[in-house]
């Protein structure tokens, strides 16, 4: 699957071909799930000593790489992190891997997706990190759309999930817009159909949001969680000057 909210973005290695990606990726224009033959990568042992040996192609990701040579990548990185500690790999990739858009991090959040047991601390820690980041830096949306693979885990393994959740809701307040854009964005993984209700709460204040939040953008996005939600208020309409804007320019252009 790719995330898109207006960059390139990794496409999602699933194992399982029955699995299908719920939440809001279905928003947005996309090719669909990479279905990978469970026996695919069996006879790929990777010969990664250190992420160093791969730093140089996970940079250049996407940068006239095959579909096949972009999976290897990720397999190959997957393979690493599940031989080495938690604390080890973390230091390690966060050294050699900015955390913001296009830096080769996201390689790293698509690799780490698929074992949930061992890397939930790890997922709730990246969204602490990149939104301390972003709000301290002068293109926080660059930061944050680093966070995009962060959504692919299968949410109702992650021990985290309610902690990520309440996280990203305590910047539905922030004052840069591009925090508050991208918290919503973000729940609109997080907040499953089965803990809708639970968190309500969350829920109401975005609408809340879709009315009165002082950035189109941000009232733009939170229609289109709202929509997935399937939550959007039947009595809500926007101004036509609102519309004329999303039609005539982007809404994801945050900087």
């Amino acid at each position: 699957m790719i995330c898109n909210s207006g960059n390139r973005k990794i496409k999602r290695i699933t194992y399982n071909s029955s699995f299908q990606k719920q939440g809001r990726h279905d928003r947005s224009t996309q090719s669909p799930d990479i279905h990978v033959g469970e026996n695919l990568f069996l006879t790929l042992a990777t010969t990664m000593k250190n992420l160093s040996d791969k730093q140089a192609e996970i940079i250049q990701f996407f940068d006239g790489k095959t579909e096949e040579e972009q999976l290897r990548i990720i397999e190959e990185v997957r393979q690493y992190s599940e031989v080495q500690t938690v604390e080890d790999f973390k230091a390690e990739f966060r050294a050699l891997f900015e955390q913001k858009n296009l830096s080769g991090i996201g390689v790293i959040y698509e690799a780490i997706s698929k074992n949930t047991h061992k890397w939930s601390d790890l997922y709730l820690e990246e969204f602490e990190r990149g939104f301390q980041a972003a709000s301290q830096s002068p293109s926080p949306f660059e930061v944050l759309e680093s966070l995009e693979e962060l959504c692919y885990p299968e949410k109702e393994n992650v021990k985290t999930q309610d902690e990520i959740i309440q996280l990203l809701g305590s910047y539905l307040n922030h004052e840069k817009p591009a925090l508050r854009f991208k918290a919503i964005w973000y729940l609109g993984d997080w907040i499953t159909e089965n803990i809708k209700e639970k968190h309500s709460n969350l829920i109401q204040k975005i609408k809340q949001m879709l009315k009165s939040d002082s950035n189109w953008r941000v009232r733009y996005v939170a229609s289109l969680i709202l929509i997935d939600w399937k939550e959007f208020p039947k009595n809500h309409k926007s101004s036509l000057i609102h519309k004329l804007k999303i039609r005539f320019l982007n809404p994801f252009d945050m900087q």
